[in-house]
């Protein structure tokens, strides 16, 4: 961005323009940001955790402390049964979760 800086006052210089901001001027367009689809279906696990039945609401609460759950069915059933230990006779409430979780995605 071509500026001096004196002494620590780079340190309050969070933000640069881009070239075309800076030569075009108005004229310039900013680039659209696309929104992270991992960051989309956290939102919707921080959602669903509020309106999940007493019984779920647990596992609801445990799973949005973890990041980077699983958007495929799948691979978030392997995911609950090792992060939530939801194996063997509990399959049925992790059906229920990823049901849960669909539901509001929809």
């Amino acid at each position: 961005c071509s500026v001096s800086f004196w002494g620590d006052d780079y340190r309050l210089h969070t933000s640069c323009m881009t070239e075309a901001e800076r030569y075009e001027g108005a004229a310039a367009k900013p680039k659209k940001t696309k929104r992270n689809p991992q960051q989309e279906w956290m939102d919707i696990v921080e959602t669903c955790t509020a309106s999940a039945p007493s019984h779920l609401r647990h596992y609801m609460q445990t799973m949005s402390s973890l990041d980077n759950i699983p958007r495929q069915e799948k691979k978030f059933v392997n995911f609950a049964s090792n992060s939530l230990g939801l194996r063997g006779s509990n399959k049925k409430v992790v059906n229920e979760i990823w049901s849960h979780l669909r539901q509001e995605r929809e």
